[in-house]
């Protein structure tokens, strides 16, 4: 759909912009004692009915040690670019706006459009590349199951659709290259 493609375009590069302006925080995350991040996932948190777009990067502390495995507000680096005044977050915020005030679909069906483009968006390998290049262990994906500890999380708040949209998108990746195997 185009809605989603053009929602995980501009998701994308707001993903990136935020990214780029948390490099120093970023750099300041406590390391092991063997010198990694000891990051296990990235949510991205764009909550249309609260005007939300942001990144929070959960630790080891968070999940598993105590079994956060989703509740993002609950990691340590929640929301950690929440002083953000960039450009493409507040075009990531008005595409939102528009998708989910789209009087042509239900309410539910909006946002779940919304949250699918966020998961491509998340999952585009541009992010993964960025998340290395910044010192942090996360795989790109493809077609292919996650064979790594670190997740890409996008939920639905209110649990219209209960679920990790970013565990959707890659079981319908998989779904699709076996069927045309």
């Amino acid at each position: 759909m185009k809605i989603i493609e053009k929602g995980k375009t501009i998701y994308t590069s707001a993903i990136l912009s935020l990214l780029n302006d948390a490099e120093g925080y970023i750099e300041n995350i406590e390391r092991t004692w063997r010198g990694d991040i000891p990051i296990t996932g990235i949510s991205l948190d764009a909550i249309p009915w609260f005007g939300q777009f942001s990144l929070s990067l959960r630790t080891s502390s968070d999940y598993p040690r105590n079994g956060l495995r989703y509740d993002s507000a609950d990691w340590e680096h929640y929301d950690f670019v929440s002083s953000s005044t960039n450009p493409k977050v507040k075009e990531a915020l008005e595409y939102m706006k528009y998708m989910y005030g789209d009087e042509s679909r239900d309410k539910a069906d909006s946002s779940h459009l919304h949250f699918i483009a966020c998961a491509k968006a998340l999952l585009d390998t541009s992010v993964a590349s960025k998340l290395g290049s910044l010192g942090i262990k996360a795989p790109e994906v493809s077609d292919l199951p996650i064979k790594s500890s670190f997740e890409y999380v996008v939920t639905d708040p209110d649990s219209t659709i209960s679920g990790n949209y970013c565990d959707f998108i890659v079981s319908n990746r998989v779904l699709s290259r076996i069927r045309n195997a």
